[in-house]
């Protein structure tokens, strides 16, 4: 605990992974939803009666989707 006014710089080196389908013998996550053509184009919510506060509806063109690399 620091009290008194002082100050202390602290510098963290920090890795993370997201969660998710992490390949190491790649470095990258797994790409099998978008190319199985499993993400929506349109939020599904909506449709399902969700009620949004400033939202919904929201949408991507499909050649987002179709968009590869690292």
């Amino acid at each position: 605990m620091i009290s008194g006014g002082a100050s202390a710089d602290v510098k963290v080196a920090l890795r993370v992974f997201l969660e998710g389908p992490y390949d190491p013998s790649t470095g990258s996550m797994s790409d099998a939803l978008r190319s199985g053509g499993l993400v929506p184009t349109t939020e599904p919510y909506t449709a399902l009666g969700w009620s949004f506060t400033g939202g919904g509806g929201e949408s991507i063109a499909a050649s987002v989707l179709n968009t590869t690399g690292n």
